[in-house]
């Protein structure tokens, strides 16, 4: 007997612009307005959700930053590096702790991803309602960071319509380090990447840059299998 493969729907969402790739059929391009509550946002997706049982969640950084933390000499405990990390992303976002969601991985904690929680919490009611699973839920620069055009870089650079990502290491062997800030307009992109690469002591010149659904440059499909129209090297 054969079993039905999994209908998925593939998902991203940044301020501004959300992708749906419904289990059969085209990617759909939805423009939003970048001020546009989170509820509001997922309301838009409902037409094209379609037969999915269960969805691949992928966010932009103005939603799931990456956060670089500096902790202090005795903070050794997962525990406590991960309370430390909330307070410390937090305050960056002007929030109280409790309103954060951390995730923070073991092997890798001087990197954090914050996520309102309000934001989580609307997402679950959104997929019980739609009767949908979540799969996975993660920011795009962790699919960016594993590119095959980045090896051999120190960085990458990842522009999206409502933030950057730096990601990389000044020496072999040393820790990722990594930040992402806000983009209101396209044009200081170039300008916040500058201030990155002095922030985080990273070469420019060892950088490689990659645009993501930018309108500007044509998509390259050898870059990615997963969203592949939409990356483009520069």
């Amino acid at each position: 007997m054969w079993l039905a493969r999994p209908k998925i729907v593939r998902v991203y969402l940044s301020r501004g612009l959300a992708l749906v790739h419904p289990a059969s059929g085209p990617i759909v391009e939805l423009g939003l307005e970048p001020a546009l509550e989170f509820k509001e946002v997922l309301t838009n997706l409902n037409p094209f959700i379609g037969a999915a049982f269960s969805m691949e969640l992928h966010l932009s950084a103005a939603y799931c930053p990456a956060v670089e933390i500096t902790y202090p000499v005795g903070v050794e405990r997962f525990a406590e590096k991960e309370a430390f990390a909330r307070s410390t992303c937090a305050m960056r976002q002007g929030v109280a702790p409790e309103e954060l969601m951390i995730q923070l991985d073991p092997q890798l904690p001087e990197i954090a991803v914050p996520l309102l929680r309000i934001h989580w919490d609307t997402l679950r009611t959104w997929l019980q309602d739609n009767k949908l699973n979540l799969r996975s839920a993660k920011p795009l620069w962790t699919l960016a960071a594993g590119l095959s055009c980045v090896r051999g870089h120190a960085a990458i650079a990842l522009t999206e319509r409502d933030g950057v990502t730096l990601l990389g290491t000044a020496d072999s062997g040393a820790p990722l380090r990594g930040l992402s800030l806000p983009l209101v307009q396209p044009e200081f992109a170039d300008a916040q990447l500058n201030r990155m690469h002095q922030s985080l002591s990273l070469g420019r010149a060892e950088t490689k840059h990659v645009k993501f659904a930018d309108a500007a440059s044509p998509g390259d499909v050898n870059v990615c299998s997963t969203w592949s129209s939409y990356w483009s090297i520069s």
